[in-house]
């Protein structure tokens, strides 16, 4: 028996697809982590040349980025290893209550131009940026998260036990 056929409605017209492959027109891999797993999957999927570079592209790109800036800075993609710490508490807003949520960073901006996301006021990044060194942030993951019984993110208030571990 045939599936049945799905009927185009009025709203039709407000579907979009995201072409991820060929979305980015520039993509920027770090020479440390060329031959990781994650960038031979990005080179490996997207249609894009990769340009193997030893330090962040657009460097010289300082202060409140244009509207032009900001459109190009969602189409160039930069593949790197993340020096640091991958979860971090919230650090909250001067004058505001703070939600003691816990950030994980796997990256930096996103392809989207969502009006309600009050990141795109903080992040003034020319590029988008993707860190290769996941299974570190697993790791990590693991010795902050791996002892609380299943129990991976507690409800408010935050769980003692984590808060003493996130610097």
């Amino acid at each position: 028996m045939a599936a049945p056929q799905r009927k185009s409605g009025a709203l039709d017209h407000w579907r979009f697809s995201l072409d991820l492959k060929n979305w980015f027109n520039e993509l920027y891999i770090h020479e440390d982590v060329w031959d990781s797993p994650v960038a031979k999957r990005v080179r490996d999927f997207l249609s894009v040349t990769a340009t193997p570079v030893n330090q962040r592209p657009y460097q010289n790109l300082t202060g409140p980025l244009s509207g032009t800036d900001f459109d190009h800075s969602k189409k160039r993609l930069y593949l790197s290893k993340h020096q640091g710490h991958f979860f971090r508490k919230c650090p909250g807003t001067h004058g505001a209550a703070c939600c003691n949520y816990f950030v994980l960073n796997l990256g930096v901006q996103c392809n989207m131009n969502c009006s309600y996301c009050y990141l795109q006021s903080y992040i003034n990044s020319p590029l988008s940026q993707i860190y290769t060194n996941i299974d570190e942030a697993l790791i990590e993951f693991d010795s902050l998260f791996g002892d609380l019984g299943g129990m991976v993110f507690p409800p408010p208030p935050v769980d003692l036990r984590i808060q003493n571990k996130i610097r």
